[in-house]
């Protein structure tokens, strides 16, 4: 399934007609619509529907069409997205921003996927009989920890309710994968033999996310990218504030071996992850003994204080000292103290690992003023 120019077409009007909502601009002044976008919608959902039904098959291995669905889904997500701002669909504007969250994380955008998310209502108005659709929200919002509503006299109520607590007991460790599996396949098989098409498609939805979300999880990718035990991180994984999942911008930080120790040069977009993924780097790094000491350079004195403040809520309950440099150019007794500390000179302190954060400025300064410290310092994110 691909989208072609036509398709193309009507989707780039459409999203044009949302935008012109978006910034305010007056009806009259409006593009004119050549055609109905919600021709598209079958197409899309098919889309949708294929990718799904493709991921949630326990044997189905064709890798090649998976990543043409792939690239075809950011559209189908951008399509939903626009539809539902166009205000021309009003009465399935949340059914839209559904199928447009579920697209966007299943064609590896989960940032795109949980704004859309996030603006849906807890319990959105019923799309099906079963309110398999509270489910998938719920998947969609990542609030595990969170409730959500079932169906008065739901066919799937007792499936639904046994999937999602198994799916919560495997996140929070409390159960095995296999749980999950025998859950997810039961689930599917009885709404495949008795459900309506969009209860279908809806499952299959559920089936594809779960998967990949626990194939995206911190219990599986953190001993997978940084080769330590999982009970190693069992103290890590207890945190709340840590991370869940990993996102693209994490995933690629592993798979180039930066939670093993190797080197690497890498340039991410805004809201990708960074300061995740360096707080990976770090807890890999203390965790596996490759280092004691990390530094971190940021350009700018408020995104200085702006890491520190958010790395003092990440290591709150980690025996780790987090360090902001004041910006001068000058070392004061505190930070002459501080470096006694780092270089092991008759200064004991009470954290076994540092986080230093500092501008590039401030580090030169520093470096010139105890070279040493450079052959202390085995792990520096820029």
């Amino acid at each position: 399934m691909k989208l072609e120019n036509k398709g193309r077409e009507i989707l780039d009007i459409t999203r044009a007609k949302a935008k012109q909502y978006e910034f305010g601009i007056e009806e009259e002044y409006h593009v004119d619509l050549p055609q109905d976008p919600k021709r598209l919608l079958v197409f899309t959902i098919g889309v949708l529907g294929e990718l799904a039904a493709l991921e949630s098959r326990p044997s189905d291995e064709r890798e090649g069409h998976k990543q043409e669905l792939k690239q075809q889904l950011v559209l189908a997500g951008q399509f939903f997205e626009s539809l539902s701002l166009s205000r021309l669909t009003t009465e399935i504007d949340e059914y839209l921003k559904i199928l447009s969250s579920a697209s966007y994380y299943l064609a590896d955008m989960p940032g795109s996927s949980l704004v859309l998310a996030r603006a849906v209502a807890t319990n959105p108005p019923e799309l099906t009989s079963s309110r398999l659709e509270c489910l998938l929200v719920w998947l969609l919002k990542s609030e595990l920890n969170q409730n959500f509503a079932l169906a008065s006299l739901g066919s799937y109520n007792d499936q639904i309710r046994r999937l999602a607590m198994a799916y919560r007991a495997f996140i929070n460790t409390e159960a095995d994968l296999s749980d999950v599996e025998d859950e997810l396949n039961e689930f599917r098989s009885t709404v495949y033999a008795s459900g309506s098409d969009r209860e279908v498609l809806l499952v299959d939805t559920i089936n594809a996310l779960i998967k990949r979300k626990i194939n995206n999880s911190s219990l599986i990718c953190l001993p997978k990218y940084t080769g330590l035990e999982q009970n190693r991180w069992h103290q890590t994984l207890a945190n709340e504030k840590f991370m869940k999942e990993f996102w693209p911008a994490q995933r690629l930080v592993g798979r180039l071996g930066v939670l093993k120790g190797e080197s690497a040069v890498m340039q991410m977009p805004t809201s990708a992850g960074k300061t995740k993924s360096i707080e990976l780097i770090i807890r890999s790094g203390f965790l596996s003994g490759r280092a004691k000491l990390a530094v971190i350079v940021a350009p700018f004195r408020a995104l200085c204080r702006e890491i520190t403040q958010g790395f003092m809520e990440s290591f709150e309950h980690d025996s780790v000292n987090i360090n902001e440099l004041r910006d001068v150019t000058s070392v004061d007794e505190d930070e002459q103290e501080f470096l006694k500390f780092l270089l092991g000179e008759d200064f004991k302190g009470k954290h076994d690992h540092t986080v230093i954060v500092s501008t590039p400025e401030k580090l030169v300064y520093l470096l010139r003023h105890e070279p040493s410290l450079a052959k202390k310092n085995r792990l520096v994110d820029i």
